[in-house]
């Protein structure tokens, strides 16, 4: 079994088929990328590489991400003589399918606080113990990784997008991963190995800057469930709408950006209609189905449970946004959360209604709330069998779920969508207030965006920014500014330096100021800050770290 491109659950089938697919397709998962660029050895330069990021961990949207790489492979070839390679069991250490910390002579080389990228190889191919690319990542980050690159292995195949299987120990794994992960081609691995190989150390910048496209005015959604039996992924669903309703309040009452929830159908293959599954979860004789939440058809809640709540939610949506008050939605679905469990036998219509009441809906489009939302909610009984009538609401949302030219297909439960295009990731709400504000033009983010929940701080002591700005070495005269996109900071530069930019990063530096070269400098005879130590005819200028020293008049040892 191969370690990439497992669907949730059972979604994997239902997304396939109403997107019309016959297959896992490159098409039927979206592969959304970003850019790598060799900084060292700098003869390759010039060349990028293209990674297809992975639907967990944190990816830096907005920003970039330097740092060495570390193959640890037990290739001999890739060492010196007298440096032993580490060693795991049963599985080589390449594949990354064993704790580090369980293998022998394994140690992470860090050193002056740089950024360490792991490289490992995709595999290897077992039906038993399958080494997914979530377990990959997991054990990196253990071992001390601050990002993972993971080499196919079929040369000139297509990169695909990691997603963690829906077992529960994989997706805690997936909970717990706080580091950014993508898949690159066979091709751009081969060219590392051969650096690294050669004696070489390799420098990679990770650039997330134009993983999104960028507008003035954001558009986003959520595409969800209102299901709440799936495990771990519906916890971090109801945990997201918790945490993100009063960042995507503030986003909403600034005019910059616009949000819509979406829920996801599949619909029943024309050879199954006449089965208990297809009977129980869907309408217009499998025309629009939501997935059983607990796998029986014959127990629990059926799918046609799910999706009549699922149409609810989205009506109080209409019903809320045509009163100008959208960022109601939140209010109402997290209430419904919490109070209207399918544990608690309340997953119900009359618990809908009672949080519909609770949060203000029918005081919503002029004391009409009630009246507009009932008749928004489609009759999923009398629709059950039937094939001829219209369903305006469901034909939309799978209109909009299939995508078109300027938007991404959407695939896989939960996907938030930004400006038409699948944010990949840990679905938490700093992460994905990260990529919202990535998706604005450089500078012109909201202010949160700088919040320390969404932005590194790229200034705090030792991190890259207050490094590079040398606040420290120039007792503070330099400052360095948080920022959100780009290399994350700005530089200050006080008396005795002047900006520069990195040569790797492109990212601002504070470069010291070789006063004895720029005269301007130097006190002179009859200029306001004369010193005479500077200032006599044998006087020699000794630069220092942001400053200069004067020797005063030298001896003349000359003796011709």
């Amino acid at each position: 079994m191969r370690d990439v491109v497992r669907m949730r659950g059972d979604h994997a089938i239902a997304i396939i088929l109403v997107l019309g697919l016959h297959s896992f397709a490159r098409s039927a998962l979206n592969i959304e990328e970003a850019g790598i660029k060799i900084v060292y050895p700098p003869g390759h330069r010039t060349q990028t590489i293209k990674w297809a990021l992975a639907d967990f961990g944190i990816e830096k949207y907005g920003g970039q991400l330097l740092g060495n790489v570390f193959y640890p492979t037990e290739d001999t070839s890739f060492y010196s003589a007298n440096v032993k390679p580490p060693k795991c069991v049963p599985t080589d250490a390449q594949y990354g399918c064993t704790l580090f910390s369980k293998c022998t002579g394994f140690s992470l080389p860090r050193n002056d606080g740089n950024q360490i990228i792991m490289l490992l190889d995709r595999g290897p191919a077992r039906t038993e113990d399958p080494c997914y690319f979530v377990k990959k990542v997991y054990y990196a980050q253990q071992a001390g990784a601050d990002a993972v690159l993971v080499v196919n292995d079929v040369a000139g195949a297509d990169l695909s997008t990691a997603i963690a299987p829906d077992e529960e120990v994989f997706a805690k794994m997936a909970e717990d991963i706080t580091i950014s992960a993508g898949l690159i081609s066979k091709e751009d691995g081969d060219i590392i190995k051969d650096m690294l190989k050669s004696g070489n150390a390799v420098t990679l910048l990770l650039n997330w800057t134009s993983a999104l496209p960028q507008k003035a005015k954001v558009s986003w959604e959520l595409w969800s469930n209102s299901n709440d039996e799936c495990g771990t992924l519906c916890d971090e669903q109801l945990a997201f709408v918790r945490d993100m309703k009063a960042t995507a309040k503030k986003l909403q009452d600034s005019g910059l950006a616009t949000f819509s929830p979406h829920y996801i159908l599949f619909a029943c293959p024309a050879q199954y209609l006449d089965t208990p599954e297809c009977q129980s979860q869907c309408i217009m004789k499998g025309a629009f189905c939501a997935q059983d939440p607990d796998g029986s058809v014959a127990e629990g809640y059926a799918g046609l449970d799910v999706l009549k709540i699922n149409m609810m939610q989205l009506c109080f949506f209409q019903v809320a946004n045509t009163s100008g008050q959208p960022d109601l939605w939140w209010d109402y679905v997290d209430m419904f959360g919490r109070n209207c469990t399918m544990k608690d036998k309340q997953y119900t219509e009359e618990c809908a209604r009672r949080v519909f009441v609770s949060v203000g809906g029918p005081a919503l489009s002029m004391n009409t709330g009630l009246t507009l939302w009932e008749q928004c909610i489609p009759n999923v009984t009398a629709l059950a069998q039937n094939t001829t009538a219209r369903v305006p609401l469901l034909e939309q949302e799978q209109a909009l779920q299939r995508g078109s030219d300027s938007m991404n297909p959407v695939s896989i439960m939960p996907t938030v969508r930004i400006n038409g295009v699948q944010y990949r990731g840990k679905h938490d709400a700093a992460s994905v207030t990260r990529a919202i504000c990535a998706a604005f033009p450089t500078g012109s983010e909201p202010a949160l965006c700088n919040d320390r929940a969404v932005s590194d701080n790229e200034c705090l002591v030792d991190a890259i920014g207050y490094r590079r700005c040398r606040v420290r070495t120039s007792r503070a005269v330099n400052s360095c500014n948080n920022t959100f996109s780009g290399s994350g900071y700005k530089c200050v530069c006080g008396k005795g330096y002047k900006r520069g930019t990195d040569d790797l990063s492109g990212g601002e530096t504070c470069d010291d100021e070789n006063e004895c070269i720029n005269h301007s400098y130097i006190p002179r005879p009859g200029g306001p800050t004369e010193k005479p130590a500077c200032s006599c005819s044998r006087c020699a200028c000794i630069n220092t770290e942001g400053g200069f020293n004067c020797t005063g008049p030298l001896p003349n040892k000359c003796t011709a």
